[in-house]
């Protein structure tokens, strides 16, 4: 048996005490699959990168607003359309439908990252964030190239943050090192969109993806955002308050002695 088309150690849907559930990939090929993470960020590099001249003319615009009511609207707004997004993915998946979609989230997420960098900074450091952002999904991209070692989690966090760190070592001998902390966001940006690629690639998300459907892809890491968010909400917020609320419950009858 061919040790490369061995996918049975990701693939198989089964529950282990260390390592948990894991959900079957819908693309059975890692080469395949691998390219298809491949071309989607470099497709989110290209968006990036579309983004920073754009950024640099809104540098230059004497533009004054209310800096949280513009955080907040653009959030709220963002958090309907990929809600929206999500709750009809069959209905976007076909041309030309796929590629409107995939321009308009690329535009709502240029909008919500040039709104949030802007209200940290007015200053040319303001693409200090996509810059490394760029430079982590490069290095992702890379690595995929590979078959020797597999693509997991725990490597691509690593990947991330190791890209972070000597950036952050070079901006210290540069003398504007805390300027270059407030870009840490970037880390966090590249953590989720290596988590969810897991999910989307996976039966998580029941979006069963084709190797070619990469403008879809690329969308759904977007579309995902709200169940991430909710998951978030509900395991670290709601969590305590559900878990108190069960024991209320269950010990309304209980005997005591």
């Amino acid at each position: 048996m061919d040790t490369k088309s061995d996918v049975s150690i990701q693939c198989e849907l089964l529950y282990d005490e260390r390592k948990g559930r894991s959900y079957q990939f819908d693309i059975a090929d890692p080469k395949l699959r691998r390219h298809l993470v491949r071309r989607v960020y470099f497709l989110l590099m290209l968006e990036i990168a579309c983004g920073i001249p754009c950024m640099e003319i809104i540098l230059m615009l004497p533009i004054s607003c209310n800096e949280l009511y513009a955080r907040l609207s653009s959030f709220i707004v963002s958090l309907i359309i990929y809600t929206l997004l999500y709750k009809f993915r069959n209905r976007r998946r076909a041309a030309p439908y796929k590629y409107i979609t995939y321009l308009v989230t690329a535009i709502l997420s240029f909008s919500s990252r040039a709104i949030y960098l802007l209200s940290i900074t007015k200053t040319r450091w303001v693409h200090l964030h996509p810059v490394i952002l760029m430079i982590q999904l490069l290095v992702l991209a890379l690595f995929t190239k590979q078959q020797r070692v597999r693509f997991t989690q725990g490597i691509g966090v690593i990947i991330i943050h190791l890209i972070f760190g000597l950036c952050l070592l070079l901006a210290y001998f540069l003398n504007f090192f805390f300027v270059f902390v407030n870009a840490y966001f970037c880390t966090l940006v590249g953590w989720y969109i290596i988590y969810d690629t897991s999910l989307m690639l996976s039966e998580r998300h029941a979006y069963n993806m084709a190797p070619q459907e990469y403008f879809f892809a690329a969308t759904n890491l977007r579309a995902d955002l709200p169940v991430f968010l909710w998951m978030i909400v509900r395991h670290f917020v709601l969590g305590p308050f559900i878990l108190l609320a069960k024991i209320i419950r269950n010990c309304r009858f209980k005997e005591v002695c």
